[in-house]
């Protein structure tokens, strides 16, 4: 668990009471929504950014719209996107666009002309504008040029500034900014030099335009390029990147924009699947098979084809100056469906897109590309049934290798894990395509459920997590890490973490894969099945007759999956609070104690610490006067045909026996584990009373008690050993 402090409550209905070294989870998870500077109020802009993508309003004199991030992928060059294009996402498939930065990295950073948020309110010399940028490494790397139709005919559909046509529009002025700069390009072409700044804390440049709208309405269009100072343009794309041109122009003559503003329609492409493998009486046909060769990963799709028409007539703003100066707000964000929202890390980790080589457990590619910035995405699907005056299920998705926060668009999907069951389904981006949920992808997961908790009423009972591939892989892995945080996990077409499926004792798991499947065949998902009937833990594996890696995805049939996260079907459907036993295994190499994230432990044990010489360390600790489990493990196997011919294999704990309160402790079982803390308060165990521990390990180990009647160290050599332990004297500091 983290050490960093949480700031409020868990609000469910068995856990308000539990003190906060207990809390399901990390601390992180309760911490306040953090504000990364470029989202930060001003002097003169003091409106709350909307964070939700796509979405505009006017707050109290200003005008706000809030685009996508890591969207700034330009045009379409080709018909098929060449997935081995040199582009800073090495997933499966690129996004729609083609157009890559200049490989100046610190120039650049492989995102310098992604547009955040566009705003605009009046003022005496005329109109003032503010533009921010997801990464602003150099002030002067990127343009913002600003479009305005004031009403009058006969206006420009030139740009001017080497963009030239976007379309048939009639352009009265177009107001030019790279930060150190401003100019203003009027319909009779006259050009003016304007004062511009910058601020690279922030992301932001800020500029004005020296005409009244007075009361009118403006139509606006906005897009954003590399600067070209020497020529005093946008920066031309040419075929291939070097150190300062953008390249993937492919032969073509795109203009050189990379985001576009005002993209109130863009659509949710989904990903590509597999192709079909088996035959039709034991795969299902696809539900969405038109779409399957689909792109648009970071919602740039209408953008990368508009782009390439040179045409984005249909991406304006109409801003109305009659409700800027009357202070009129109207911020009209979605209450339910699929929104793509954003919020700020608690964490500088630089920014824009960094390709690094990493050495990760999983991963079928050791390079992987990591999405820096303090603003992030994710993915929110709100039913529409959500009651905010009530607790809701949360059901967290995690995206596969190659994919991104927005592959959650399959509708039986959101339909039987969200909608039918009330439930949040939350969707995190994990700072890349292909982190495979390590270190910062872990961060994003967690910080991603806290901006949720924070802003929608959740019940953290009944949070459920699934993925498919990498997002499988990250399922077990995110469950093993916070067994007490999830009531159920689902797994599809995933290979684990071996070692830490011993930490989910109390968390149903439930895997699919496919017999098919040439990225996760059967000698790489059995292991983990294997491993949980050896352990007898409650689990089942289907294995699907002809199903491949993507067959799942493509089918969109997920009614099983809805009957086990809320059903008792293999454990009941709500997270399990002072289990009887805990068991956990540490793996040092695993945290990332500089992002907060230290993996020690769960429910009431925690501060479990290895020995320098291991890789890792288990504990299992059970208090003498509680039903031991497993209770009774029995193996089964079964078949079915929905949604699609399968065969299965499981465990389920058939009978339990009846807690006693004769004996008041606790048996502790270590292997490599030098040290321990439990939580004797959230136990069953009576501190008032002596508490004996039974303790076998193969090291020296300290077991500390701690309670609000004292806290206690007890030393332990290698061996076996009992002691009885007095709490009501220890003094506030132990002893």
């Amino acid at each position: 668990m983290t050490d960093s402090p949480g700031s409020r409550s868990v609000e469910s209905d068995d856990r308000t009471t539990a003190s906060e070294t207990t809390r399901p989870g990390p601390d992180l998870l309760y911490s306040s929504p953090h504000l990364s500077p470029q989202l930060q109020k001003t002097a003169d802009w003091d409106a709350d950014p909307l964070l939700v993508s796509g979405e505009d309003g006017y707050v109290d004199g200003e005008y706000l719209y809030q685009d996508y991030v890591y969207d700034d992928n330009g045009a379409t060059t080709t018909d098929e996107p060449d997935p081995h294009w040199p582009k800073p996402y090495n997933g499966t498939k690129p996004p729609t666009g083609n157009i890559v930065y200049p490989a100046d990295f610190e120039t650049y950073g492989n995102n310098a002309a992604d547009l955040l948020e566009f705003r605009a309110r009046p003022v005496s010399e005329g109109v003032a504008y503010r533009i921010t940028l997801q990464t602003m490494k150099r002030a002067g790397a990127a343009a913002a040029a600003i479009g305005i139709d004031a009403g009058e005919s006969g206006g420009r559909s030139d740009w001017g500034f080497g963009i030239g046509e976007l379309g048939d529009l009639d352009l009265d002025y177009v107001l030019v900014t790279w930060g150190e700069g401003a100019e203003l390009l009027e319909r009779d072409g006259t050009r003016t030099s304007l004062p511009s700044s910058v601020d690279l804390e922030r992301n932001q440049i800020e500029t004005a335009l020296p005409v009244d709208p007075g009361r009118d309405t403006w139509r606006h269009y906005a897009v954003v390029g590399l600067w070209d100072d020497d020529a005093h343009e946008f920066t031309q794309i040419a075929d291939e990147p070097t150190e300062t041109l953008p390249g993937g122009a492919a032969g073509e003559s795109p203009p050189p924009v990379f985001n576009v503003a005002f993209r109130f329609d863009e659509p949710l492409v989904a990903a590509a699947g597999e192709p079909d493998v088996g035959t039709p009486a034991t795969v299902p046909e696809p539900r969405d098979a038109e779409t399957r060769d689909a792109y648009g990963h970071y919602r740039d799709h209408a953008q990368a084809n508009a782009l390439a028409a040179r045409d984005v007539s249909g991406m304006c703003a109409e801003i109305d100056f009659a409700k800027l100066r009357d202070g009129v707000t109207g911020v009209e964000t979605p209450d339910s469906g699929l929104l793509s929202r954003l919020y700020g890390s608690r964490f500088d980790l630089g920014e824009g897109i960094s390709t690094e080589e990493r050495d990760q457990t999983g991963s079928q590619s050791s390079t992987v590309d990591v999405l820096r910035n303090r603003v992030q995405p994710y993915s929110l699907y709100v039913p529409e049934s959500y009651d905010p005056e009530t607790r809701n299920p949360l059901h967290l998705h995690l995206h596969g290798g190659g994919s991104a926060y927005t592959s959650v668009n399959k509708e039986r999907y959101l339909q039987e894990l969200g909608e039918r069951r009330d439930a949040i389904v939350a969707v995190p981006e994990a700072r890349s395509t292909n982190l495979c949920y390590h270190d910062e992808a872990v961060l994003d997961v967690i910080e991603v459920l806290s901006d949720v908790f924070s802003r929608y009423s959740v019940d953290t009972r009944r949070i459920t997590v699934s993925g498919a591939s990498m997002g499988g892989f990250g399922t077990l892995r995110l469950a093993s890490f916070y067994p007490d945080l999830f009531a159920k996990a689902f797994a599809v077409v995933a290979d684990a973490d071996l070692p830490l499926l011993d930490n989910l004792l109390h968390v149903p798991v439930l895997l699919w894969s496919g017999y098919a499947d040439e990225i996760v065949p059967p000698s790489r998902y059995n292991p983990a099945s294997e491993r949980l009937r050896e352990l007898g833990y409650r689990h089942e594996l289907s294995e699907f007759v002809g199903f491949g890696h993507g067959t799942f995805t493509l089918v969109d049939e997920w009614g099983p999956a809805r009957h086990f996260f809320e059903s008792d079907y293999l454990g009941e459907p709500r997270a399990v609070v002072n289990p009887p036993r805990v068991v956990y295994r540490r793996v040092p190499a695993y945290d990332t104690p500089e992002l907060d994230l230290v993996h020690d432990g769960a429910y009431w044990v925690d501060d479990i610490s290895v020995t320098r010489d291991a890789d890792d360390g288990r504990a299992d600790v059970r208090q003498l006067n509680r039903t031991p489990l497993p209770a009774n493990p029995t193996k089964y196997t079964d078949s079915g045909d929905f949604p699609g011919l399968h065969t299965t294999r499981g465990t389920r704990w058939e009978s339990r026996t009846d807690d006693s309160t004769s004996r008041n402790g606790f048996e502790v079982t270590l292997e490599n584990v030098t040290g321990l803390t439990v939580f004797v308060d959230e136990t069953s165990v009576d501190p008032e009373r002596p508490v004996t521990l039974e303790v076998e390990t193969d090291c020296e180990t300290t077991v500390t008690l701690q309670s609000a009647v004292g806290t206690r160290e007890a030393v332990f050599e290698a061996g076996t050993a009992c002691e009885s332990v007095e709490l009501d004297d220890a003094g506030e500091s132990g002893t």
